[in-house]
């Protein structure tokens, strides 16, 4: 089903670092400090760190659109608490892909108009800053700009997502016939890890709200006299937010075949209409209600049981790629 509709992308870009070590800046500082030379490096910012913060600011950007709107397409992964992901592909569903290229599009354009205007434009004046501001150093790493324009690329492709299930008849290395087994072995094996590792991603967002209202719900205090003091209730913004990890666990389910994403999903809108009712209409007045001990602590349970089953997509996703 996910090779019959989604396709791969990801986001190309290369720039030219500005920060440079420096041996006598580091010598000076520990000397300064009291410090032993060798517990010391430094670093310096050679080009106005300005510049280099809106060019870095249009990439962040543009990555963090393609994250919202895919899941990873990788081997390796990054867990609820922020360690690193390594990967460079990302599935995509073709009915998002017109809005998905005109919107890449605009970040690059931006791209290349920050480069124009603050950076090429203006290389001999931050090169003669940087004369004077470091002292004659680094001046080496003012290239000309028609090499500098060279350091600067920007490229998204789209390119078809294959399924490797029949890999043994494609493989064409003359070998023996247990190395082509176990070449095809280990490449279906990364596939299977990458749909689980797509699973797990999903249900990382519904985790990370999910943890957040408990957070919220477990830290709140009635303080008298005082509505606003101690209240950590969920506001408006988080029950949405989480009402949204249900419409992108929906979007994702059907292709990456979990039913406990699906049924996490469908115990976030049940939840979010029940609050919706307790607060008459709104989701926002229904923050008034969860000062009740009674009905704060069901729906925390209901939350938790949100995580729990999302946990399970994780865990059955996992389990499917280990046999």
């Amino acid at each position: 089903m996910i090779f019959e509709q989604y396709v791969l992308t990801s986001l190309e870009v290369r720039k030219r670092g500005s920060i440079k070590s420096d041996k006598d800046v580091a010598k000076k500082g520990a000397e300064g400090a009291g410090i032993v030379e060798d517990r010391t490096k430094a670093q310096v910012e050679v080009m106005d760190k300005r510049v280099q913060a809106k060019i870095n600011n249009v990439v962040t950007k543009a990555r963090n659109y393609m994250k919202s709107v895919t899941v990873p397409w990788s081997t390796s992964r990054n867990d609820q608490y922020g360690s690193r992901i390594s990967n460079a592909e990302y599935l995509l569903a073709p009915e998002l892909l017109p809005e998905y290229e005109a919107q890449m599009s605009e970040f690059r354009q931006e791209f290349e108009d920050i480069l124009e205007k603050h950076l090429f434009s203006q290389w001999d004046r931050l090169k003669a800053e940087a004369l004077s501001e470091l002292n004659g150093k680094f001046q080496d790493w003012f290239i000309p700009v028609e090499d500098l324009r060279k350091c600067y690329h920007w490229q998204v492709w789209i390119k078809p997502l294959i399924d490797v299930s029949g890999v043994e008849d494609d493989i064409r290395v003359k070998a023996s016939k247990e190395l082509v087994e176990r070449v095809a072995s280990e490449v279906k094996l990364a596939q299977e890890r990458k749909i689980s590792n797509a699973v797990a991603s999903v249900a990382d967002s519904i985790l990370s709200e999910a943890q957040g209202i408990i957070d919220g719900l477990d830290g709140y205090s009635l303080t008298p006299g005082d509505n606003r003091k101690s209240n950590t209730l969920p506001k408006a913004k988080g029950w949405n937010r989480l009402a949204d990890t249900a419409r992108r666990a929906e979007q994702w389910t059907k292709a990456l075949e979990n039913e406990n994403l699906s049924e996490s999903a469908g115990m976030i809108r049940d939840l979010v209409s029940e609050l919706e009712k307790l607060g008459g209409g709104s989701i926002s007045d229904a923050r008034e209600a969860l000062r009740d001990d009674t009905k704060r602590k069901e729906v925390k349970e209901k939350v938790e049981s949100i995580a729990s089953k999302a946990r399970e997509s994780q865990a059955n996703a996992l389990e499917d790629w280990m046999n």
